[in-house]
């Protein structure tokens, strides 16, 4: 699930594999959107899990970042909005469908 305010976004995400759940996050920061282009700033972070598919073992981490401090991650994403459905391309090749829960 990920949720968009006016300059704000969270997201949190668990992977779950035969009912078992392996690993989770739950992320958020500023973005702001140019065209096609939606640009995350990452700020807070609460992730970890067991080994997945590209992703090694990871123990349970916290980070928050202060938004002040020039070198916060960023990361450019490529979106794509039909009708209801926004549909994120990320820069590592994976991509994120999500459809409008509520709102305009």
């Amino acid at each position: 699930m990920i949720t968009f305010k006016e300059k704000d976004w969270s997201v949190l995400f668990l992977i779950i594999k035969d009912k078992e759940p392996l690993r989770g996050s739950a992320e958020g920061g500023t973005y702001t959107l140019e065209g096609d282009k939606l640009v995350f700033r990452h700020l807070y972070n609460l992730s970890g899990g067991h080994a997945v598919e590209g992703m090694a073992v990871s123990d349970l981490t916290m980070r928050a970042r202060d938004p002040k401090i020039a070198d916060v991650p960023a990361e450019s994403c490529t979106i794509q909005v039909k009708d209801d459905v926004l549909t994120i391309f990320f820069p590592s090749g994976n991509q994120m469908t999500f459809r409008r829960s509520s709102g305009p």
